[in-house]
């Protein structure tokens, strides 16, 4: 399952919410607002960023043929 890490105010992560949800691709959402601690002890350095079980990740806008090619 990816972790996406993320805030309510930042429009690329609410894009990124709504593709994932429409692919179907399972996800759990860190609001770093809410969890600041999670988004330190995870080096989160930009919005959002997805990160897979074996800490692969993506920072920013990126499509779902990177997501697919690099995290799953």
């Amino acid at each position: 399952m990816l972790k996406v890490y993320s805030a309510e105010w930042c429009q690329p992560c609410k894009t990124l919410k709504k593709m994932l949800t429409e692919n179907k691709i399972k996800f759990t959402v860190i609001d770093i607002d809410k969890e600041p601690e999670a988004s330190r002890k995870a080096v989160i350095m930009g919005l959002p960023t997805i990160v897979n079980e074996t800490d692969d990740r993506l920072v920013g806008a990126v499509t779902m043929d990177q997501i697919t090619s690099k995290l799953l």
